[in-house]
């Protein structure tokens, strides 16, 4: 992973936002820590999303550094360092809005839905819908890209809704989850929470989980 990193950093990089370089044509990207670009010796752009600014100059100057030294050791070393600093930012953070009631399910049971975003892209893509009473995932939103999604309740709470993306999920593009009542009374969405479930037997599946695809989901904040 490391030596991959390096590879990739093939671009002079300068300041919070970085770079200038020579491009060779034009490359767009969705998210504001995405990176962007197209064809041979062109810039890279990368975005600090942490709280603190001097961690961002603290990462720049790192990856500048690595730019300047052919010292393979000395490159993963510093590389460690910038591990250090993204592993101390902690989970992204999530902003939950717009509870919607639905229209009920096929048995009469009431449904709700929420939508929320990141700050920052989040590797695990693991997600818990909070709700004042047992409650099951029915409605996952797609991504770009494979989905490897699963759905179900952790094992003694009925009353979280779990929604594993299982893949990177995007920073600053808004999505929407929907969650069923597991009786005839409505639900309340309290919240939502990181999860991090590795091992799927430690959940209550679904009898129906959705189906890898690839697809476009979601709306790019702006």
């Amino acid at each position: 992973m490391k030596t991959a990193i390096v590879i990739l950093l093939t671009a002079v990089l300068s300041g919070p936002s970085l770079g200038q370089a020579t491009t060779t044509g034009s490359a767009t990207t969705s998210g504001v820590c995405s990176p962007a670009t197209t064809g041979n010796n062109n810039t890279y752009y990368f975005q600090y999303c942490g709280s603190d600014p001097e961690q961002g100059k603290k990462m720049v100057e790192l990856l500048n550094k690595i730019l300047l030294n052919h010292d393979m050791a000395d490159a993963n070393a510093k590389l460690d360092q910038l591990l250090k600093i993204v592993s101390s930012l902690g989970p992204p953070k999530l902003t939950v809005y717009d509870a919607k009631e639905l229209a009920p399910s096929p048995t009469g049971h009431p449904r709700m839905s929420v939508d929320f975003y990141t700050d920052r892209p989040d590797e695990g893509g693991q997600f818990g819908v909070l709700c004042d009473r047992a409650c099951k995932p029915v409605d996952i939103c797609t991504l770009n890209g494979d989905n490897q999604g699963l759905l179900g309740n952790p094992v003694d709470h009925p009353e979280i809704a779990a929604f594993l993306f299982r893949r990177q999920f995007p920073a600053l593009t808004s999505f929407t989850l929907s969650v069923e009542s597991q009786d005839d009374k409505p639900v309340k969405i309290l919240g939502m929470t990181h999860l991090a479930i590795t091992d799927p037997r430690t959940l209550i599946l679904n009898p129906v989980q959705p189906p890898p695809t690839v697809f476009a989901g979601g709306t790019v904040m702006q």
